[in-house]
C-alpha cells in the first residue's frame, strides 16, 4: 500500500507541487507506542551529578535499571539497549515495523541537518526512559522486607539524567558518574533482602555481547571493538582516554557558554534547531543547537571512538545525557518562544525514506519509526510544543510543569533562568569596554561548506596567532593535548604556545554514508569575550579589524584530529560579521541584536574567507573598510622616541599595560609578552533560597555583575497555585517526593563576581606521552589542582 504525499516547493519564479511517493510501513504485531516514563506523575530530569549527590536512592535505581536494560535481554530483542540504541544507526534495519522498498538501508532512523533533528530525538529519548523505568520498576519489585516500600518509590522517580556542558560547575568536563569504572549500589540479594556490591558501571560503556550482528553490520574500527569508546588512543579501540574528552571538552568551555547563551537570540526554530543554511540569515542564526550538539559528539569521540560516528554513537551511554541536555535546551527555546514552530525546509534522508531534490520537511512528516497507541506515527506537530514534555511525563529545572496554561510567566521564567546560568561574566577588561552602556559590539566568525566534501565528522577549528611572538616546534601541541600519541608526527599550521584558541564547530556523520545530494551545513564561534581575554584594546571595529587581520586562523580537522588542507574543502566560507548588541535591565528579557555589518576587510584576502560574492548567503551589509593608521603612527612615534632615549629596546619591554590592565592576561597586550599562569581564586557560593510552591523569576533588576549599571531591585513575582502535579506515595526511608517544583531562582544580584581571567594548564597523560595544555576561562576551576567545586544552585525538590 502506498499514500501521496502533496508537498509545495516555494522557487523565486514559481510555486510548484512536487507529488512523492511513499510506501507505507506497518506497525508489527504488539509494538510498542512511546508513551513516556509515566506513573501518573510529571519528574524533573537534573544533572546526573545532582542526582547522584541529591538523590541517591534514584540514582541508585537509575544504575540498576540501565544495567539491567543493557544485559538482560538479548541484543536480538526489539527492546534491548542495543536494538534501541540501534534505532539512530546500525543495524539500519526496520524497528518494530515492517520492511519495504522505499526504505534507505545506508542508513539509520535518526534525522541530521534538518528541523526534525529537534522533534525527531525527544520521542526517542522519551521511548528510552520508558523501558528505563520499567526495568526500574521490575528492580525494585524483587526488594523484600522493611526496604522494599523505599525503593519503589525511587524507582517511580527515574528519568534520564542529562549533563549539561555549558554549565560553570564542571566547565564542560565529564563528571565521575561517567567516567568511573565501576559504582557501589543497593540491590535486591537472595530471597530479596538488600545487599550493597560493586557493579561496573553502565554510564562509561557498553559491552557488546553479540559479535555475531557485529560482525554482519558492523564495519571498519567497530567491527572488533567489544566495548564503546571514547578518545581511544588508536583505531584499535581498546581504551578510552578520557582525560583526552575533558581536555577538549574544557578547551571549547567559553565558547560553548557564548554559543549556547546565544542560542536564545536566533528569530526562528528552524535556524534554532538545525545546522541546514537558511536563505538569508542573520550571521548569529549561523549557530544553531544541534551545530554545538556536534562538537560534543567528536570531542567525545576523538578520531575513531563510537561517539563521531552517527551510526555507532548512541551505543555509548554518554550520548543519552548528552541529547537529553539538547532536548532541555530545545524546551527552554520553546519555553521562550512559544509560537515559533517549524515551517517547511528541505528534507534529509533517513532510513524511513529516501530523499530527492525538492523533498521537504514539515510539520506532518512522520518521525519514524515512533507511534502512539493508535498506530500513527508521531510527528512534530505532537512535540513542537513545550507541553509536550510534560505529557510525556518529565520536566527541566527550567521549564516546571507548574507554569501549564500560563505561557507569559513560562517565557519569563525561563528567560531568567538562561541570564542566571548562561550569560557571561564581566572581567575586568571587559567592564571597561562596557562602561555604563548596557551594550556592546558582538563578534561573530560564522562558517558554511559542505559536509559531504569531508568523509566523516569535521571541525572547523577557530584561533589566533600572536605573530610577534618567537615561534616554537608543533610538535606535542599539535593537537592542544589530546592525548593521543600516535598522532604526534601530524603537523598543524602556526599553533603553537602562543596560540589563542577560541572554539569551533564541526558537521557529524559517517565516513561510510554516501549522500546524493550536498548538505550545506552552518556554524557559529562569538569572538568578542575572546578578543578582549586575548588582549584586544576594545570591542570597537577600529581595534577588532586590525587585530584580527593580523591574529585570525582557523584550520579545518577531520574526526578533531586530522588536517584537511584547506585546498581541499572547496565549499568553505569563513565570514566576520557584528552587531551591536543590547542587553535589557530586566533578567528576564534576553538580548537583542541590532543590524549586522559584514567585515569583508578581514578575510577577503585569506583562503576560504568571505568575499563580496558571498555576501547574499546572509543577511548583513558590507561594513565600512577600517583604515589603518594608527599603527603606522605609533610605529613612527615609537622610532622617534627610541632614536632620543638613545637606543632600542625588545616591544615588549617599550609598551606598558594599559591604564587599569592587569599585568597578567589573554595572551598579547599591545605586544607584552606571554603571561605567566595564575590561578584565581575560589568563587564564593550563591545564598541558598528556601522553596516556593512555583518558582518566580528572578528578580527585573540586572545584576550588578552584567552588563553595565543596574536599576534598583523589584520585587520578584509572586508565587502561583500549588502545581497540578501529585506527589508519589511516601516511603519510610527519605526518598523525594515525586512532584516536580524547582526552587525559585536564587536573587541574581547575590551571585558573586566573578573573578578575573586567568590561564588554568591542564596535564593529559596517554601512555608515554605527557602533554601541556594552556585553556582559558574567565573563571579558573579547582580542577587546575585536581579537584572541582561545583558552583551551588537551588535545587528543586520533587
Amino acid at each position: 500500500m502506498k499514500f501521496t504525499s502533496i508537498v509545495a516547493l516555494a522557487t523565486s519564479t514559481t510555486v510548484t507541487l512536487l507529488s512523492v511517493s511513499v510506501e507505507a510501513q506497518s506497525p508489527v504485531q504488539g509494538f510498542t507506542p512511546v508513551t513516556g516514563a509515566h506513573f501518573g506523575n510529571v519528574v524533573r530530569r537534573m544533572p546526573v551529578n545532582e542526582m547522584a549527590d541529591t538523590r541517591p536512592d534514584i540514582y541508585n535505581m537509575f544504575i540498576l535499571a540501565l544495567t539491567g536494560m543493557q544485559y538482560s535481554k538479548s541484543e536480538t530483542d526489539s527492546l534491548s539497549y542495543y536494538q534501541i540504541s540501534g534505532i539512530h544507526g546500525v543495524p539500519f534495519i526496520p524497528w518494530q515495523e515492517t520492511s519495504v522498498s522505499s526504505q534507505d538501508p545506508s542508513r539509520g532512523y535518526c534525522t541530521h541537518n534538518s528541523p526534525l533533528f529537534a522533534t525527531w530525538h525527544r520521542p526517542y529519548l522519551a521511548l528510552m526512559e520508558q523501558r528505563l523505568a520499567k526495568h526500574a520498576e521490575f528492580e525494585a519489585s524483587k526488594f523484600t522486607g522493611p526496604e522494599a516500600a523505599r525503593w519503589r518509590s525511587a524507582a517511580r522517580n527515574v528519568r534520564l539524567p542529562y549533563w549539561d556542558w555549558a554549565a560553570s560547575d564542571l566547565q564542560s568536563r565529564q563528571p565521575r558518574q561517567l567516567t568511573d569504572s565501576t559504582v557501589s549500589v543497593r540491590r535486591a540479594g537472595p530471597g530479596g533482602a538488600p545487599e550493597t556490591v560493586t557493579i561496573a558501571n553502565p554510564l562509561r560503556e557498553y559491552r557488546f555481547t553479540n559479535s555475531n550482528l557485529r560482525a554482519q553490520y558492523f564495519r571498519n574500527q567497530f567491527q572488533a571493538a567489544t566495548t564503546t569508546r571514547r578518545q581511544p588512543p588508536s583505531s584499535a579501540l581498546t581504551s578510552s582516554n578520557m582525560g583526552a574528552v575533558d581536555t577538549s571538552m574544557f578547551r571549547d568551555y567559553s565558547s560553548r557558554r557564548s554559543q549556547v547563551f546565544n542560542l536564545f537570540t536566533i528569530p526562528t526554530f528552524n535556524e534554532f534547531s538545525n545546522t541546514q543554511r537558511s536563505a538569508n540569515g542573520t550571521p548569529n542564526s549561523w549557530n544553531s543547537v544541534e551545530s554545538i550538539h556536534n562538537i560534543i559528539h567528536v570531542n567525545a569521540g576523538g578520531q575513531w571512538g563510537h561517539m563521531t560516528a552517527v551510526a555507532y554513537s548512541a551505543f555509548d551511554p554518554i550520548f543519552w545525557l548528552h541529547h537529553c541536555n539538547v532536548d532541555r535546551l530545545i524546551a527552554m527555546y520553546q519555553a521562550v518562544y512559544p509560537d515559533r514552530g517549524i515551517t517547511p525546509q528541505p528534507a534529509s534522508g533517513t532510513f524511513h525514506r529516501r530523499v530527492t531534490q525538492g523533498s521537504m520537511d514539515d510539520l506532518t512528516t512522520p518521525l519514524a519509526p515512533f507511534r502512539h497507541a493508535n498506530g500513527n506515527y508521531f510527528t512534530s506537530g505532537d512535540v513542537v510544543g513545550v507541553q509536550s514534555i510534560w505529557d510525556l511525563g518529565y520536566a527541566y529545572t527550567e521549564v516546571p510543569a507548574s507554569y501549564r496554561g500560563d505561557p507569559e510567566g513560562l517565557s519569563a521564567f525561563t528567560s531568567s533562568r538562561i541570564n542566571a546560568l548562561y550569560a557571561p561574566s564581566q572581567t575586568a577588561a571587559q567592564k571597561r569596554s562596557l562602561g555604563t552602556k548596557r551594550s556592546r559590539r558582538e563578534w561573530v566568525c560564522h562558517v558554511t561548506f559542505d559536509a559531504t566534501e569531508i568523509e566523516g565528522s569535521a571541525e572547523v577549528q577557530v584561533y589566533f596567532d600572536n605573530k610577534d611572538a618567537k615561534k616554537e616546534p608543533v610538535k606535542e601541541q599539535a593537537h592542544y593535548g589530546y592525548g593521543n600519541s600516535t598522532m604526534t608526527n601530524a603537523t598543524l599550521p602556526a599553533v603553537d604556545a602562543h596560540g589563542h584558541y577560541v572554539g569551533a564547530c564541526a558537521s557529524f556523520q559517517d565516513a561510510t554514508t554516501k549522500h546524493m545530494m550536498k548538505m550545506d551545513i552552518t556554524g557559529a564561534v562569538f569572538l568578542s569575550d575572546a578578543l578582549l581575554e586575548a588582549g584586544c584594546e576594545s570591542l570597537d571595529a577600529q581595534h577588532v579589524v586590525p587585530f584580527l587581520k593580523k591574529n585570525l586562523k582557523y584550520v579545518v580537522m577531520k574526526g578533531g584530529y586530522e588536517e584537511v588542507p584547506l585546498e581541499k574543502v572547496t565549499t568553505l566560507k569563513v565570514g566576520i560579521s557584528s552587531s551591536e548588541v543590547t542587553f535589557p535591565a530586566e533578567t528576564t528579557k534576553l538580548p537583542i541584536f541590532g543590524d549586522f555589518e559584514t567585515h569583508l576587510d578581514v578575510t577577503e584576502k585569506m583562503l576560504r574567507g568571505f568575499t563580496q560574492i558571498d555576501l547574499p548567503l546572509i543577511n548583513s551589509k558590507p561594513a565600512e573598510i577600517v583604515k589603518e593608521v594608527i599603527g603606522a603612527i605609533g610605529g613612527i612615534a615609537d622610532g622617534l622616541v627610541g632614536g632620543l632615549l638613545g637606543g632600542h629596546k625588545d616591544k615588549a619591554q617599550e609598551v606598558a599595560p594599559a591604564a587599569g590592565q592587569p599585568e597578567t592576561s589573554y595572551g598579547p597586550v599591545a605586544g607584552a609578552g606571554k603571561p605567566a599562569d595564575t590561578y584565581a581564586p575560589k568563587p564564593e557560593a550563591p545564598k541558598e533560597v528556601k522553596a516556593e510552591e512555583k518558582p518566580a523569576p528572578a528578580p527585573s533588576a540586572a545584576p550588578e555583575a552584567s552588563y553595565g549599571a543596574a536599576p534598583a531591585p523589584v520585587a520578584p513575582a509572586a508565587p502561583a497555585p500549588k502545581p497540578e502535579e501529585k506527589p508519589a506515595e511516601q516511603s519510610p526511608a527519605p526518598v523525594a517526593p515525586v512532584a516536580e517544583q524547582p526552587a525559585p531562582s536564587s536573587p541574581v544580584a547575590d551571585k558573586p563576581a566573578a573573578p578575573a581571567a586567568t590561564p588554568c594548564s591542564t596535564e593529559v597523560n596517554n601512555q608515554s606521552t605527557t602533554i601541556h595544555v594552556t585553556s582559558y576561562t574567565t573563571v579558573c576551576p579547582d580542577a587546575c589542582t585536581g579537584t572541582a567545586t561545583p558552583t551551588v544552585m537551588p535545587v528543586a525538590q520533587y
